[in-house]
């Protein structure tokens, strides 16, 4: 019989890759992993003329952050928002970002060097482009009001992907567009696809886009062309599986007829390997957890059924978090994964219904622990 590994004997056991390997360059700070999961962010410095120096990879809170990932006390994490840890802690099972500790230094998958030091000698395998707001749609989980880059602001953007370009260029695989606002929206964003220069990352093997999908269609897939050959990961927020919620509640300037036209699209782009589409678990939604799986197992049915070769499809649910447009009451009457929220319970049964279909499309989650 096997005797169950205490919650610190696999955090001692187990080191995160993602502090050693990617950053999410916001304006103004610098985050070593998803905003939520790791909320401490790593201040920019200034100059006395107020330009920015964003170059945090190895300052020293940055390399604490490591070091708290090194020494098993992941003090900078959010044990329960971050997938990765609630499922090693709720099943005792790693998942592919988490490496033993005594296997380091280690060659990830991509060639890149984990060491087991605080101090990194190369430059970040992988970015996440989050200095632009811009978006087409009102999400009330992210912001109260729509958002779109302007002129002067437009002008900071381009000059922190001028410094990605001659900075962090050479060495990234993999880069991800956009966790803050929607890439075909950005003006900033769709131009760097759009005039997407290979020559400059020698090592990339994946551009990654995160989107919600209204303005992901034939027309603005041709437009970035130049970038084809990298995109091989794509997520589609929807938070919805009914066009009223979809329209109404979570997605305010949004059109189902839409999305659903656009994902008709997406399935056919051959050339896409990791297909990842997301729903924010909130109170306000989480009764459709069980259609929305369906409903994409349905519009992804042939590219379940034929099992393309490297192809993965994901369904993603992952808890609401307390984001910057949320005030306090709307958290917490959102928040229904709380264990004191009065709907708890209905949520444990939404849940376990949805794993019901994990036979059918890959389901990944940071709500393990109520299965």
């Amino acid at each position: 019989m096997t005797i169950k590994e205490t919650e610190q004997e696999l955090l001692d056991k187990y080191v995160c890759k993602v502090p050693f390997r990617h950053i999410e360059i916001f304006e103004g700070r610098t985050h070593l992993c998803c905003a939520s999961w790791l909320d401490t962010p790593i201040k920019h410095k200034f100059d006395k003329d107020g330009n920015e120096d964003i170059d945090v990879w190895n300052a020293e809170l940055t390399k604490d952050i490591r070091r708290s990932v090194l020494n098993g006390s992941y003090k900078y994490c959010n044990k329960k928002l971050c997938p990765h840890l609630s499922t090693l802690i709720n099943t005792g099972k790693p998942t592919g970002w988490l490496v033993e500790k005594d296997r380091l230094p280690y060659k990830d998958w991509d060639g890149f060097i984990i060491p087991n030091s605080d101090t990194m000698d190369s430059t970040p395998a992988s970015i996440n482009f989050t200095f632009d707001r811009s978006c087409n749609l009102k999400c009330p989980s992210c912001r109260v009001e729509l958002i779109m880059a302007k002129p002067g602001k437009v002008d900071k953007i381009n000059t922190t992907l001028d410094f990605i370009n001659n900075n962090y260029a050479e060495n990234v695989r993999k880069i991800f567009i956009t966790g803050s606002g929607d890439p075909f929206a950005s003006k900033s964003f769709r131009k760097f696809l759009q005039e997407f220069d290979y020559k400059k990352y020698p090592n990339l093997q994946d551009l990654s886009l995160s989107t919600n999908g209204i303005l992901f269609n034939k027309k603005q897939w041709d437009l970035i062309k130049n970038a084809h050959p990298y995109i091989k990961t794509v997520e589609i927020s929807i938070d919805a599986a009914t066009k009223n919620t979809y329209e109404n509640v979570t997605r305010l300037g949004g059109n189902w007829e839409i999305l659903m036209d656009n994902l008709e699209f997406v399935n056919s782009i051959e050339s896409i390997e990791n297909l990842r589409l997301s729903f924010v678990v909130q109170q306000s939604n989480y009764k459709e957890m069980y259609d929305f799986t369906n409903l994409i197992i349905d519009k992804f049915k042939s590219r379940l059924e034929t099992q393309r070769t490297k192809q993965n499809t994901i369904v993603y649910f992952g808890q609401i978090a307390p984001w910057e447009a949320l005030t306090a009451e709307s958290y917490k009457k959102q928040a229904v994964a709380e264990p004191t929220h009065p709907e708890h319970n209905e949520l444990i049964k939404e849940v376990g219904k949805v794993f019901t279909l994990s036979n059918q499309i890959k389901i990944e989650s940071n709500l393990t622990n109520l299965l």
